[in-house]
């Protein structure tokens, strides 16, 4: 969803996953196909399985995964990142954004780490096939902060645009409960 709505509005969009098989529909296609708020199909112009390609030159790097995920990509990410290369987690979950820095600091990163969560997925959407999403609505008042605080005005500023329901909460612990 996130993929083809943000490149329907002109970013640069670089899809990752880590299972190839999942990616494959992608890739014949060339891009997916939307349903709902955004209709029609849209070319991804990077579809890859590996993360270094994923987030090359990249201003955000974006995580929409599971919980689950958070410790693999911060194990891939902590060699990649530079400490002006914000990590957006899509939603943050409960505590995400405390899980991935300490994760990343396991991993060995040592720089500063600027990362940002919502509370929940900024898409009411869903996998209608291989190769197609239906993207219903965009989540409303939608919960927003930054870790460490410290950036939260940056990172809301960088954010809002792609997002405008996102709102400002006071903290990741804020959003995390």
């Amino acid at each position: 969803a996130a993929a083809a709505d943000l490149t329907s509005r002109g970013y640069t969009v670089r899809l990752h996953a880590r299972n190839p098989e999942r990616l494959k529909p992608l890739r014949e296609r060339g891009g997916i196909e939307a349903r709902g708020v955004l209709q029609g199909f849209v070319p991804i112009a990077t579809i890859t399985t590996d993360v270094a390609e994923a987030i090359e030159g990249a201003d955000l790097i974006m995580l929409v995964v599971p919980s689950v995920a958070h410790e693999y990509y911060a194990q891939v990410l902590a060699p990649l990142l530079g400490p002006d290369r914000p990590v957006f987690l899509n939603p943050g979950h409960t505590g995400g954004g405390l899980h991935f820095v300490h994760e990343l600091r396991g991993a060995g990163y040592r720089q500063a780490a600027k990362t940002c969560e919502t509370i929940s997925l900024t898409y009411i959407c869903r996998m209608e096939g291989p190769a197609t999403v239906g993207i219903y609505t965009y989540t409303k008042q939608l919960g927003f902060a930054a870790f460490p605080g410290k950036h939260s005005s940056q990172l809301y500023g960088l954010l809002q645009p792609l997002y405008p329901e996102i709102v400002l909460r006071s903290s990741v612990l804020e959003t995390a409960l």
